[in-house]
């Protein structure tokens, strides 16, 4: 069980260092789709979805989550869940940690094609922070809450899924980011839960 453990880590690891390299390149331009999808994205723009999305964008950021996730940690460790505390914490700060140390790496600039709605970040573009925080905060607590009914398992999914795809499409709606860049966040986050997970039960620490 330990060498599965060990070999899955190394290679969701692997694939997380091929995924930043093979997405990122270095100082790289949008891909065609990049562009295909924000001119299709700000064709769609009306005030109502401006102001719901303005709001929504803020689900994926670092002081947003963190009071969360720390109020989580505290009542996991009151709930004598420490383990799985210990597993939330290191998925969403490790995930952030991973997706803004890439920033400089990469230094991949901000969409200009139009009009941002918000602020636009002063770091590079890619990956998306604010994707891969969203997804590892709320993946982390799938598998640590997740029931064993189907039917609810089924729907704590389906919301899990909602809530990180409305932050994602946020941040290209806003113009903030390109598609590419959000996928990635995506992507890096997912690995990275689910070498945690592994990396824990590794040293028999139990999230469930």
């Amino acid at each position: 069980m330990a060498a599965s453990e060990l070999t899955t880590v190394l290679l969701l690891s692997i694939a997380i260092a091929v995924l930043l390299m093979a997405a990122g390149r270095r100082g790289a331009p949008p891909f065609p789709w990049d562009i295909a999808l924000l001119t299709r994205t700000a064709a769609c723009r009306n005030r109502r979805l401006d102001r719901i999305f303005l709001v929504v964008t803020h689900l994926g950021s670092f002081f947003v989550l963190a009071p969360i996730a720390a109020a989580l940690l505290w009542r996991l460790n009151h709930a004598g869940r420490s383990e799985a505390g210990f597993f939330l914490m290191l998925s969403f700060i490790g995930a952030s940690v991973i997706a803004n140390l890439s920033k400089p790496l990469f230094k991949r600039k901000r969409p200009n094609l139009f009009p941002i709605l918000g602020k636009m970040p002063a770091h590079s573009s890619f990956p998306s922070a604010h994707s891969a925080q969203i997804t590892a905060f709320v993946g982390s607590l799938f598998l640590i809450f997740q029931p064993a009914e189907a039917p609810f398992a089924a729907g704590w999914l389906a919301a899990s899924v909602l809530v990180v795809a409305m932050v994602a499409f946020s941040r290209i709606y806003l113009q903030v980011h390109y598609p590419s860049d959000v996928i990635a966040g995506l992507m890096l986050a997912l690995l990275w839960v689910l070498a945690s997970e592994h990396l824990l039960a590794l040293f028999g620490v139990n999230i469930g």
